[in-house]
């Protein structure tokens, strides 16, 4: 099968970007999904409702990482058979601590592991679905003082020089 892509909507893992380096064209729209809120009721005798015990302890909510998977076709056209994909790929995210930029927001990273889930091949096109762990904030990406383009600067989300330290957001 031969697909048509201009590398909208990539994905960067750490060092390689989902178009470019892997030939990877996203299933629908990338999007890493929320974070879970971590609750612990409890009933207490003489109490109207339940007690959420994760905010009585910390003053606010508390997440649990962000957990999901990206879908993928593979443009096999640029590979030399499905097997040189699939190791390449396993190769540079299995056991590795890595940044995840999204095109479409690309101020801000996702810090964890990714790995690959799953491979499924016919005889028209392969797809692989790529698992994801991330912390439970994304991080706003910091810019170093070196001169910058203007070219790919987003002028409503984009940054220019550092931000401020720990910046994150849900």
């Amino acid at each position: 099968m031969t697909f048509y892509y201009e590398g909208k909507h990539s994905v960067k893992f750490g060092d390689f970007d989902s178009w470019e380096d892997w030939h990877l064209i996203p299933s629908s729209r990338p999007v890493i999904a929320p974070p879970a809120e971590r609750t612990s009721f409890v009933t207490v005798p003489g109490r109207h409702g339940k007690v959420d015990l994760s905010w009585a302890l910390s003053g606010g909510p508390i997440y649990d990482n962000r957990t999901g998977s990206l879908e993928f076709y593979v443009d096999s056209n640029k590979w030399h058979g499905w097997h040189t994909a699939y190791q390449t790929i396993m190769q540079n995210l299995q056991g590795k601590r890595i940044k995840v930029i999204l095109s479409d927001d690309p101020s801000w990273y996702y810090d964890g592991m990714c790995w690959v889930d799953k491979w499924t091949s016919d005889e028209r096109y392969s797809t692989i679905s790529i698992k994801y762990d991330f912390y439970p904030f994304k991080k706003r990406v910091v810019f170093n003082e070196s001169d910058w383009l203007w070219d790919p600067f987003d002028f409503e989300n984009g940054v220019i020089g550092p931000s401020v330290s720990g910046e994150e957001a849900l």
